[in-house]
């Protein structure tokens, strides 16, 4: 009971929080309990901005977050799995659903393609019967695709709750046997989104690496 009171009360403190970006004047003004689709109605998909830029990153900064899964397979089995997944259905879960997957115009749809960008709608019901339902945005670009270190870079959009960024990083860890490591650098905008991102970032990854691997 108290993981998804935390998860809620992280959702409820974003609706008093800034959104993040060039677009101050509009998005400063506007209310988290809002869907991506209320965003991207206001501001284009490409025009979002990444909120850490890589001059910005220095992981001393930013509080880490570690996921490793381990996979009964070859690495690069799974690698070709998670470059050809399609993540209009992978990044939905118990918690999220996508509201829109945008490809730069020349990288072909349903694949893992740099500047792609993910803008998902965190829905989640009160625990507590009183408290109403909240809606927040995430954004994500991938902006790294190292094929050779088996390295993908994802970056968080303006809109997002915390700035950060994260990697999925494969490792070989004999024949047919890979680890993944998920790492996410993160610094919420306020104390509250940083003290409960980690659940909400290991409940919602875990079921999309799961989904994943299988």
């Amino acid at each position: 009971m108290f993981k998804f009171i935390s998860i809620f009360l992280l959702i409820s403190s974003l609706i008093s929080s800034p959104l993040l970006g060039a677009r101050e004047n509009y998005i400063n003004n506007s209310s988290f309990n809002k869907s991506c689709s209320y965003f991207l109605s206001k501001i284009a998909p490409e025009d979002f901005q990444i909120n850490t830029p890589d001059k910005e990153r220095t992981p001393a900064f930013f509080t880490k977050d570690v996921i490793e899964v381990f996979i009964e397979d070859d690495i690069e089995n799974i690698w070709k799995k998670y470059i050809n997944l399609d993540f209009e259905k992978i990044l939905k879960t118990s918690l999220s659903d996508v509201c829109k997957v945008y490809y730069p115009s020349t990288q072909p749809h349903q694949k893992l393609t740099l500047g792609m960008r993910a803008f998902i709608n965190m829905n989640l019901k009160s625990p507590v019967p009183f408290l109403p339902s909240q809606k927040s945005m995430t954004a994500l670009e991938v902006t790294k695709i190292l094929e050779k270190e088996k390295i993908i870079e994802i970056s968080y959009l303006e809109g997002t709750p915390s700035k950060g960024w994260q990697t999925i990083e494969l490792v070989a860890q004999g024949k047919n046997k890979t680890k993944l490591i998920h790492t996410a650098y993160y610094k919420g905008n306020n104390e509250l989104i940083h003290r409960f991102y980690s659940p909400v970032h290991r409940a919602i990854w875990n079921e999309i690496h799961n989904k994943a691997k299988n």
